[in-house]
């Protein structure tokens, strides 16, 4: 039962990222995105990856995506019916990834799996210990890098008022 629900979620996901490869709404390919993260990260949890998955949500489904649609309400794409986006490349980027799939393919198949390491779960109390303390200056200069672009995207969208004529 649980291999069917994998299958789904992979279905889902591939489905998804489709979707935000192939719409022309800025806002629907947004909404695919969002799934196809979501989707992986139930795959994740599938995997045992329990960190990852919740990374996933939190980083990319939260905080990506979250930029991603302030971006968006900023402009004027979003009322608009089609985007800009120009898909004149759509084979060789067709063909291109099937290659790239065919390589990774190839290389996961030919992995030694009976040497995984077992799953550790004192691992993800550990890993949060030291991005509370070791690296917190790291988290910090982050947030400050992401306000400050997100202002910045801000007054690019809204555009600044020549005040040097003014005298």
């Amino acid at each position: 039962m649980e291999i069917v629900f994998l299958y789904i979620f992979c279905f889902i996901s591939v489905l998804s990222a489709l979707g935000v490869l192939l719409l022309k709404n800025l806002l629907h390919a947004v909404l695919c995105f969002s799934i196809t993260l979501i989707s992986v990260a139930v795959l994740f949890l599938y995997g045992q990856a329990e960190f990852l998955a919740v990374s996933q949500l939190m980083i990319y489904a939260g905080g990506i995506l979250i930029l991603i649609v302030f971006g968006l309400m900023l402009t004027s794409k979003i009322g608009s019916k089609q985007s800009n986006t120009n898909n004149s490349n759509l084979w060789s980027t067709v063909l291109l990834g099937l290659v790239l799939f065919g390589f990774f393919s190839n290389k996961i198949l030919k992995l030694d799996i009976s040497i995984v390491p077992q799953h550790q779960v004192a691992s993800i109390p550990k890993i949060g210990y030291l991005l509370l303390t070791e690296h917190l200056f790291t988290f910090e200069m982050i947030t400050i890098l992401l306000v400050i672009s997100l202002i910045g995207a801000a007054i690019i969208s809204k555009g600044l008022k020549d005040d040097s004529h003014a005298d």
